[in-house]
């Protein structure tokens, strides 16, 4: 590579040599013709220095010069020196320039230069010298300084790609006009003392006067860039500083290899002829308006059937504006219109209740778990009554409702969640059909004990092994069926039985505390719209909104009418919390007009100091009023924890199926019978109530008979242990 590039700069250094004197003369040529338009007009812009017009300009820099020799003495000159090998000194440079603009953003330029290439050679060498009369060692220093000054060309190429921005590279052609030298060897150390052997001087071989054999042509090769600033509006005066390199090409003297490069900081100022356009003066310009200056009155009245309008008669004036380039014709055109239309739609709405009234308390209660699925008739299809899910994440065990129905329509995820956590736990599936509509169909019950299998292991992911299905043949009906000859009796018999080896599997729902409503007040919310003005009313919408989200909504074609809610169970649920409701009535006439009404509604909830320990773990067989024996121990635990509180209330209840006496006194038999198991654990317990409600009451939770799953949650009675909260 060193090779390569030693051989290029000699082929360049050649070339350059010999090729100078023709190069700036094309170069005269070049700048002469140029593509300058500098005795055109020109317009100019701001920001963009023009690019089609010379340049002219003078400059000034300060010169850092690098001397390279590789000599050890001038042709004829004395000199004990082994060799000089570098050298420095400073210098200026002045002269004129000319540049003349080339297309794609190149301009090609010319310097007539004066340039001072001064440079200190110096070496330092070894030798004895004569202190009195000994010989002691010694170091001389060979000193020749150069006063070199040239004058010549520059010629160079430009380009400028934004801005101001310029980088450039060229060549010089140089005449030496001075060339001395001064020449002498000085003992430096000692620096006091001591003189050289030979001629018994501190310094010798000292020589001056013009560099023998000096060339008479010098040239180089040089880089630079270069910053152009505006230094007036148009643009004529450019100051412009720069940086370049200059590479020596031709040695000072022949028969010495002695170059001169140099790094030239410098600052120019360029003049450009520029001719600014002067604007024509042009005859003033006419221009017409005009202006329209319209009023409108708008009537309203109800006998309006149709919106119409009328347009007032026109009146014209001309108003004439003169300015020195132009004159302005204006016409005003000045009318009164009317509008005829009906009134626009009026919203206002009535509420009978500017509050709602909530009486609540806190119960905490362990809810019974159903492990039992019921069947539509002939299928073994899961029904929609129940929860179902497609993967394990969608169901949260931490967030089940505290309704009694709606916690069993997740009968199969929680039995699914807790197999999941309890690995080494089994359940045994055993399918059912009802002996009168289905002929207690034994392939019909395993049907449909297999989609509950099907259930757990495939959403569950529950291994098979860890589900049984007995295997019959024949009276696939329950054991303890319901006998009732209707189709709720029927109903209840479609079903599927889920039991376990492990308890846990089984066992009720963890107490969880929550709010129950006991009164509300007022029963009704009446929305009527009377005090509103309804005018062709195309259509009109009520929504009732809290927290953001919509709780209730009503629309309607034409004239609104009064409009009842009854307050019902799903509607409390969401305004146990203190709250506000926002009530808004939209009406809109044929026309589009839109008119809104809002109101509030404060909803107050008074919670009783009364808290409720809730058990209603007791489900019943059909008819029956014995106390299954895996409840007892349910029973005597719930006391034992709650055994501070002395107060209880023991209430029974029964379902629909059976007449109304029937179902009174086994629901009052099975309050007997909690009443009696409680006492033999608790004899001191004071118990305020203990009744039978027969059907007439659902329990907390139930709010019909409909489903056969709310049925059997009704066979059930609820023991409530009273303590104060506040």
């Amino acid at each position: 590579m060193s090779f390569c590039l030693k051989n290029f700069f000699k082929k360049l250094k050649d070339f350059w040599s010999k090729s100078a004197f023709s190069i700036i003369a094309l170069w005269f040529l070049c700048i002469y013709v140029g593509f300058s338009k500098d005795t055109t007009t020109i317009k100019t812009n701001y920001w963009k220095i023009p690019d089609t017009v010379r340049q002219f300009g003078i400059y000034a820099g300060y010169n850092l010069n690098d001397h390279n020799p590789d000599f050890a003495k001038l042709p004829g000159i004395p000199n004990c020196c082994k060799g000089f090998t570098n050298g420095t000194g400073m210098g200026f440079s002045a002269g004129f320039l000319i540049e003349t603009p080339l297309p794609h953003s190149l301009y090609a330029g010319l310097r007539a230069t004066g340039t001072s290439l001064d440079g200190w050679l110096k070496e330092k060498e070894h030798t004895f010298i004569r202190e009195g009369n000994n010989i002691i060692d010694g170091t001389f220093e060979h000193n020749l300084k150069a006063n070199i000054i040239t004058v010549g060309f520059e010629p160079y190429i430009r380009f400028n790609p934004f801005l101001g921005f310029s980088v450039y590279f060229g060549g010089r052609l140089a005449f030496p006009l001075v060339k001395k030298f001064e020449q002498w060897e000085q003992i430096v150390e000692p620096a006091d003392r001591g003189v050289f052997v030979d001629t018994q001087s501190r310094i010798r071989n000292k020589y001056s006067g013009d560099i023998p054999r000096a060339k008479p042509v010098q040239t180089d090769l040089h880089f630079g860039i270069s910053f152009d600033f505006p230094m007036n509006k148009h643009k004529s005066f450019i100051l412009s500083p720069f940086v370049s390199y200059h590479i020596g090409m031709s040695d000072v003297a022949d028969s010495v290899k002695w170059t001169i490069n140099s790094l030239r900081l410098g600052l120019s100022i360029k003049y450009l002829p520029i001719k600014i356009e002067k604007p024509k003066v042009l005859p003033p310009l006419e221009e017409h308006k005009t202006i329209y200056k319209i009023d409108t009155i708008i009537v309203e009245n109800e006998k309006v059937t149709r919106s119409k309008f009328i347009v007032g008669l026109e009146r014209k004036d001309t108003i004439i504006d003169k300015t020195k380039n132009k004159i302005i014709y204006t016409e005003i055109i000045s009318r009164t219109d009317t509008i005829y239309k009906k009134p626009k739609p009026v919203a206002s709405i009535s509420i009978n209740t500017g509050t709602i009234h909530l009486e609540t308390q806190f119960v905490t209660q362990a809810f019974p778990l159903l492990p039992i699925l019921f069947f539509e008739l002939n299928s073994s299809e899961i029904t929609d009554f129940y929860h179902k899910i497609d993967k394990p994440e969608e169901f949260n065990y931490d967030s089940l409702p505290t309704k009694p129905i709606e916690l069993n329509k997740q009968i199969l995820n929680i039995i699914g969640y807790r197999l999941k956590h309890k690995p080494n736990s089994t359940v045994t599936i055993v399918g059912y059909a009802d002996s009168t509509t289905e002929n207690a169909d034994c392939e019909l019950a395993r049907k449909r004990a297999k989609a509950v299998k099907d259930y757990l292991v495939q959403v569950w992911q529950i291994e098979p092994e860890r589900i049984q299905i007995p295997t019959r043949t024949t009276r696939c009906y329950p054991r303890n069926r319901t006998i009732t000859q209707n189709d709720s009796g029927y109903a209840e018999n479609r079903r599927v039985l889920i039991t376990s080896n492990d308890p846990e599997i089984m066992q009720p729902i963890s107490k969880k505390r929550f709010l129950e409503i006991l009164d509300f007040q007022p029963k009704v919310l009446e929305f009527d719209p009377k005090n509103s003005k309804l005018y062709g009313i195309k259509n009109w919408y009520l929504e009732i909104i809290s927290n953001n989200s919509q709780i209730l909504s009503y629309s309607g074609e034409g004239n609104p009418s009064i409009v009842k809610e009854v307050v019902q169970e799903k509607l409390l649920n969401l305004l146990k919390q203190n709250q506000t409701l926002d009530v808004v009535f939209k009406l809109t006439d044929s026309e589009g007009n839109v008119s809104v009404d809002k109101k509030q509604i404060q909803v107050v909830n008074d919670t009783n100091e009364i808290e409720i320990q809730r058990l209603s773990l007791i489900l019943f067989d059909v008819s029956s009023a014995e106390i299954p024996s895996n409840t007892k121990n349910e029973i005597k635990k719930f006391l034992t924890v709650n055994s501070e509180l002395t107060q209880a209330r023991i209430i029974g209840y029964s379902d629909i199926l059976g007449d109304r006496d029937y179902n009174y006194s086994l629901s009052q038999k099975r309050a007997e019978k909690t009443f009696e198991l409680v006492k033999s654990y608790e004899p001191n317990i004071e118990i305020i109530e203990m009744k039978g409600v027969g059907s007439s009451t659902f329990p907390p939770g139930i709010n019909s008979y409909s489903t056969p799953a709310e049925r059997f949650l009704s066979r059930t009675v609820y023991i409530e242990l009273i303590k104060k909260w506040k």
